[in-house]
């Protein structure tokens, strides 16, 4: 209302709440949703810009509730937040390198070695989010505004994806500014060292609000540095790592592909290959090992699973009189089972070891192994059916159905037909409740549904 966000709270509103401390936007199966933990708030499918405008948004004006205008099939969705009372004065943005490399290569990616912290020593909130650009420099001066990314090294070069947004913060209040290494998360480089800096003695700078979004009752206050020692980059060998999905429910399978090369670094004339996959043993067990197509058809492949080491040893190549492979796929298959007794939230992670390949002429590849991880989804319980119960003789008209609620359920997917199998449901709906009655199927005069005997069933969502 005007330049305000709603607040407040209206009658026979439709709203759900999630914490603006946890909301995050996240690459999951490969589509970008703003979540808060298991509850997925908003799904741009492949759009990241779209996802992170709308978190800011988010952020920016301190939404804390999703409502809803008629669900299903919300004809309109807006967001609200609680009443918050800001403190008068002004904000004073601080930042610190808490962590951070003392060497690194040409090339390297350094963001899961540094971290950064941006604090708001003022005496009012921040108002609206703002970025922490991370550069290199050959000294201690960390120029004001936006730093320039780039590949190539040059005088305060903005590492690539070396800008990181967050706030608002309130006064007093203080954010860890991290980098993600994580593909599932984010699929672009971070904190990259360019690939052409030469070696020698650096510093790594921080300024947080490089475009001077926040007015501040001291603006002299913004950066930080840190020193650091680049060197000569080692030889890069053609990636070999474990390629899967990332999130898993207890007792689900899912399969790895062990993968040698990529679209940027392709292998060239692979004609054998071996390594080790070691896993987790306490959460994963291994269904089955086959060869991938990569080095088809009808490879040579022998494969050994130490259960007890959570170890597997494979090893796979072309035939006598085929050439070599080029390009990058999978080499071979791990099919595993997730545990029942994995406990939601936690994460497994995958490495490969012993990594060895040749060419057609059995000259050695250089492969670089890599890892990958997954992440264990709780969940959710099945709802107790109440009414109406088995066997049950009822009247079509108005007949409520009801059930159980189910602990972190955001909602309820509710089915209706005529074959015990819900091969082709005559009803399907969702809601937030735990008692539905088909409206739109049922009047005071008849039903639309012939009678006869019909099956129900809720999940939770």
């Amino acid at each position: 209302m005007g330049n305000n966000a709603p607040t407040g709270s209206m009658a026979d509103e439709d709203c759900l709440g999630f914490s603006l401390d946890t909301v995050e936007v996240q690459r999951i199966d490969e589509r970008w949703k703003i979540v808060d933990g298991s509850h997925w708030i908003m799904d741009f499918e492949d759009n990241e810009y779209e996802a992170r405008i709308a978190f800011g948004v988010i952020k920016k004006y301190s939404f804390d509730r999703i409502c809803f205008v008629g669900r299903p099939d919300p004809s309109m969705t807006y967001f609200k937040n609680s009443v918050v009372t800001r403190p008068t004065g002004a904000p004073d943005l601080t930042v610190e390198i808490i962590s951070s490399p003392a060497t690194a290569q040409q090339g390297e990616n350094i963001s899961d070695t540094i971290t950064v912290v941006a604090r708001n020593i003022g005496t009012a909130d921040m108002g609206t989010y703002t970025f922490v650009d991370l550069v290199l420099s050959s000294d201690t001066t960390i120029p004001t505004g936006y730093a320039i990314g780039s590949p190539n090294y040059s005088e305060d070069v903005l590492l690539l994806g070396g800008r990181s947004a967050f706030g608002p913060l309130a006064a007093g209040q203080a954010a860890t500014v991290t980098l993600s290494t994580d593909p599932n998360v984010n699929d672009r480089l971070f904190g990259t060292i360019p690939g052409d800096t030469p070696p020698g003695t650096y510093y790594l700078g921080v300024r947080v609000d490089p475009g001077d979004r926040i007015p501040e009752s001291n603006e002299t206050n913004n950066t930080d540095v840190a020193r650091i020692e680049i060197i000569v980059a080692e030889p890069i060998g053609v990636p070999i790592k474990p390629v899967t999905t990332y999130n898993h429910a207890p007792g689900s399978e899912f399969v790895v592909n062990i993968q040698v090369g990529e679209m940027a670094n392709p292998v060239t004339d692979l004609f054998g290959v071996s390594c080790k996959l070691h896993y987790n043993t306490s959460l994963l067990d291994v269904v089955d090992v086959v060869a991938g197509p990569m080095l088809a058809p009808a490879p040579i492949f022998v494969s050994n699973t130490d259960e007890a080491a959570g170890v597997v040893s494979i090893g796979v190549s072309r035939t006598r009189g085929n050439p070599g492979v080029s390009g990058y796929g999978s080499i071979a298959r791990v099919t595993f089972r997730l545990s029942e007794r994995a406990v939601g939230s936690t994460t497994a992670r995958f490495s490969i070891s012993d990594e060895s390949a040749v060419n057609s002429v059995f000259n050695p590849i250089l492969l670089t192994p890599e890892t990958a991880g997954i992440h264990v989804v709780e969940r959710l319980s099945t709802p107790v059916l109440i009414s109406p119960y088995n066997d049950a003789l009822a009247n079509q008209v108005d007949l409520n159905y009801q059930w159980g609620a189910v602990t972190g359920a955001a909602y309820y997917w509710f089915e209706l037909d005529n074959n015990p199998g819900f091969s082709s449901p005559e009803y399907v709906a969702t809601t937030t409740a735990t008692v539905y009655n088909p409206s739109s199927l049922y009047g005071p005069s008849a039903s639309s549904l012939p009678d006869d005997t019909y099956y129900w069933r809720v999940k939770a969502c």
